[in-house]
């Protein structure tokens, strides 16, 4: 089922005239360990242990030539003996070119998958990054119905997790290798929807899947957060890095980049990609700005402090002025 997108909040434009946010997102979880007296999570921070199996893996170097476009791709390990799962994944390219992006990135089955492409004029190289734990409860891939992207356009469209769960990952798969079609967004757009920013530069007309890492999490135990970073200008002609760090010791689960350049095709993904205890990434812009965020999940068996929940819900409306920008063909799939 398709339906029209939500009407944007208002976008605060930071930067020279022109600019519009780039989001970095990602999502944390953590468990919280009860310790032997009670403390508040406003003033001291909880003791956090990991989602059973966890891990942040990355795959070896892939080679990059000048005019290729490359595939990669990470696998989830076995944990004593059990499959690990990805929750969310990325790809980080080691070129400072702005004709250096990532065309494509999406969960497989067990790990994580990218396309990496360069029109840079120099050999460069890549690594897949992949966020792994033990299948969560209600655990789920999906993969979306194709979407059109017609030669010289962005297109855009959200998937939807089912009523009631959460969203850990998501991406997109173009349906063309080449290496003049690339994500500009792929970000958690809210708790429960992935959703993507393709670009189109080049004379053919393409399309592309969506795909969502979806689960269900017990609302009585847990606290899942969108935590939003400060935007940061990338200036036209620049490529732009930044980051967002997870709060309270918590561990990221998930994240993307978001961005709101007015030009639309003039900003590429060069780089998404986890780290232990935030998020990353780097934005190819002709112009834009760029903004971070977190997301985040525990288990909380010490209660959380409202004004930890104040704070967190501050920004996320930050986050959600950031992402709320308007762009043409985009829908919601349910």
């Amino acid at each position: 089922m398709i339906v029209a997108p939500p009407a944007p909040l208002p976008v605060v434009v930071v930067g020279p005239p022109g600019a519009g946010p780039v989001v970095v997102v990602a999502a944390v979880v953590g468990v919280v360990v009860a310790g032997s007296t009670s403390v508040s999570a406003a003033t001291t921070a909880p003791v956090v242990a990991k989602p059973a199996g966890y891990s942040i893996v990355t795959s070896a170097a892939f080679s990059l030539p000048n005019g290729s476009l490359v595939p990669g791709s990470v696998t989830c390990p076995k944990k004593k003996g059990v499959q690990t799962f990805p929750l969310s994944g990325g790809a980080l390219i080691s070129s400072g070119s702005l004709a250096a992006n990532i065309n494509s990135s999406y969960p497989s089955p067990t790990g994580w998958r990218a396309d990496a492409d360069n029109l840079s004029g120099t050999a460069t190289m890549f690594t897949v990054y992949a966020v792994c734990a033990n299948k969560l409860t209600g655990y789920v891939q999906a993969q979306s119905k194709s979407v059109s992207n017609p030669a010289g356009t962005q297109n855009s469209a959200g998937y939807l997790c089912p009523k009631g769960d959460v969203v850990t990952g998501g991406g997109a798969l173009s349906a063309t290798g080449s290496a003049q079609i690339n994500l500009n967004s792929s970000w958690p757009a809210g708790t429960g929807e992935w959703y993507v920013y393709m670009n189109n530069a080049s004379t053919t007309n393409s399309s592309f899947t969506m795909f969502r890492v979806c689960a269900k999490l017990n609302v009585t135990k847990t606290d899942y957060m969108l935590v939003a970073g400060s935007p940061v200008t990338n200036s036209a002609g620049h490529q732009t890095a930044t980051s967002v760090f997870c709060p309270g010791g918590l561990s990221t689960i998930g994240g993307g980049v978001v961005s709101g350049a007015g030009g639309g095709l003039s900003t590429d993904l060069n780089t998404t990609f986890p780290f232990t205890g935030g998020w990353g990434g780097v934005a190819n812009s002709l112009v834009g700005v760029l903004i971070v965020a977190v997301l985040a999940n525990g288990m909380v068996l010490l209660g959380i402090s409202p004004y930890i929940h104040e704070t967190v819900q501050g920004l996320m409306i930050i986050a959600a002025v950031a992402l709320s920008i308007r762009r043409s063909g985009s829908f919601t799939i349910k």
